[in-house]
């Protein structure tokens, strides 16, 4: 009984860590966002992303809006795993918005 439970626990502390590195990595927080040329490319990336709970690519986008955060216009794509049910957001900033 107490191996089950080990195992579990195990099990829980990776998928923290890998949930942890995906809010580190590039759109896992607004003040890292990915750069795309335009705002679909942006779904376009982040539909093929694959989720860090089931290592599956099954995000789908929910919602897509545009967002000032701290001073910057992002692009905030909220999300849920088809899969798990987790919900995430990414962030994105145009590329044109670069050159203002």
């Amino acid at each position: 009984m107490s191996r089950d439970r080990s195992q579990r626990q195990k099990l829980e502390r990776i998928l923290e860590a890998r949930e942890r590195l995906f809010q580190l990595a590039p759109g896992g927080a607004p003040d890292n966002p990915i750069v795309v040329g335009s705002a679909s490319l942006g779904e376009a990336r982040a539909t093929s992303l694959r989720c860090p709970r089931c290592d599956v690519p099954s995000l789908r986008v929910e919602e897509h809006t545009a967002d000032t955060v701290r001073g910057v216009r992002l692009r905030t794509l909220r999300m849920r795993c088809a899969r798990c049910g987790r919900e995430r957001r990414l962030w994105f900033k145009l590329a044109s918005m670069l050159a203002n």
